[in-house]
């Protein structure tokens, strides 16, 4: 995946408020997880947009 330095910046300050400092990968899989989780709670949820 390629991204943008501001983006990186982003993840590594999300990995450094970790005490168990997991790697990029997980933390962008527990943040694509967790917007999915939520996206399913809402009420537009059935819409499609792809």
């Amino acid at each position: 995946m390629r991204s943008d330095e501001y983006f990186i910046r982003k993840v590594d300050d999300l990995r450094r408020d970790r005490e168990d400092f997991p790697s990029r990968a997980q933390i962008i899989r527990e943040a694509v997880e967790a917007a999915h989780a939520a996206k399913e709670k809402t009420p537009e949820a059935g819409t499609s947009r792809v």
